[in-house]
């Protein structure tokens, strides 16, 4: 019986491979295209807006350079969580235009697959640290907004 070797981080991993094989095997210009973002056929970069921060982001070796800030302190540069999830929409997303409105993750074609992790993740600790003290949650709120 052949038995498959997991690594520590196995459920990251497996993944992040799949849809980077993926995003490595895919034209640029058609992911440009229909996801319409901009992508430099000269330097080989794609310039995106990711929380609200400006990114370049290199095909096929996925390099990922912030330009807003410090690459060791930009969430796309080092979370593997929001690196998969950039890799998704870039394999498998659909360009939407931006409303104005902030939407959660299930009002997303396929956000109902992040949307329990979410909800536990955030949304539950959220209201367990802050659910008998609105003021408190206002107040941290304001300071991540003000920065």
């Amino acid at each position: 019986m052949i038995q498959e070797r997991y690594e520590k981080h196995n459920l990251e991993m497996q993944p992040y491979r799949h849809y980077l094989a993926e995003y490595q095997n895919m034209q640029p210009e058609e992911i440009g295209r229909h996801l319409e973002i901009p992508f430099d056929k000269n330097t080989r970069l794609f310039h995106i807006k990711f929380m609200e921060k400006n990114y370049t982001v290199s095909h096929p070796d996925l390099e990922i350079h912030c330009l807003d800030e410090k690459d060791s302190q930009a969430v796309l540069c080092n979370d593997i969580h929001a690196k998969i999830l950039l890799l998704r929409y870039f394999t498998e997303g659909d360009y939407m235009k931006a409303t104005g409105n902030l939407l959660s993750y299930r009002d997303l074609p396929w956000g109902e697959v992040y949307y329990r992790q979410f909800y536990g993740r955030c949304v539950m600790r959220l209201a367990r640290m802050f659910g008998k003290q609105p003021e408190a949650f206002q107040k941290a709120m304001f300071r991540f907004m003000v920065g």
